[in-house]
């Protein structure tokens, strides 16, 4: 969004008028054809594994991610860790591979293994979902929490 200003006389004198315009292109549409790339990779990730259960659908977005995301950002499923050993999230983790390499290197990239990754690492964590009821975004959200106490 970008801000408008247009000049009106009124009453004699000018007037600087502001508007609000929604771009509709994005950085030459870059979002816009992102968004359709990562929404034809689920499709087909879903005709293949049909995502019977939670691992599947988030093994499924890490491939998504991983295809999408400079190699700078490494992408796992696992836990936060604190300094002090405590524990969150079971999810998705988007973490600072350059930084703060993995012990237990995912050379497959199977994202099958679950990994713990320093709270100092972590950009982003991911309570990724393939349904949600009212159970299961009170126990995402209180997942969200603890990870972001650490």
């Amino acid at each position: 969004m970008r801000d408008r200003v247009d000049c009106i006389k009124k009453d004699g004198k000018i007037w600087l008028q502001q508007n609000l315009i929604v771009q509709t292109f994005i950085y030459n549409d870059y979002v816009k054809n992102l968004h359709q790339a990562f929404s034809r990779r689920l499709d087909e990730i879903s005709a293949e594994f049909n995502f019977d259960l939670g691992s599947e659908f988030e093994i499924a977005i890490c491939e998504i991610l991983r295809s999408f995301l400079p190699i700078k950002y490494g992408i796992c499923r696992g836990f936060v860790v604190s300094a002090e050993g405590c524990v969150a999230g079971d999810d998705i983790i988007i973490f600072d591979q350059e930084r703060f390499p993995i012990l237990r290197p995912n050379a497959t990239k199977a994202f099958d293994k679950k990994e713990k990754i320093p709270i100092e690492a972590v950009y982003g964590y991911i309570e990724a979902k393939h349904t949600l009821d009212s159970q299961s975004f009170d126990k995402s959200f209180k997942q969200k929490q603890k990870v972001k106490i650490l």
